[in-house]
């Protein structure tokens, strides 16, 4: 576990200003969840 921080940072820092919305955080928090 934890492998992805750098790839969820530069994804969610890298991305259209205004992100993460809560959307992609939702999305975010299903995908991690999907790792486990």
């Amino acid at each position: 576990k934890g492998f992805n921080t750098n790839s969820f940072l530069k994804f969610f820092g890298g991305m259209n200003k205004g992100r993460p919305n809560s959307e992609d955080l939702r999305n975010a928090a299903e995908f991690a969840s999907n790792l486990e």
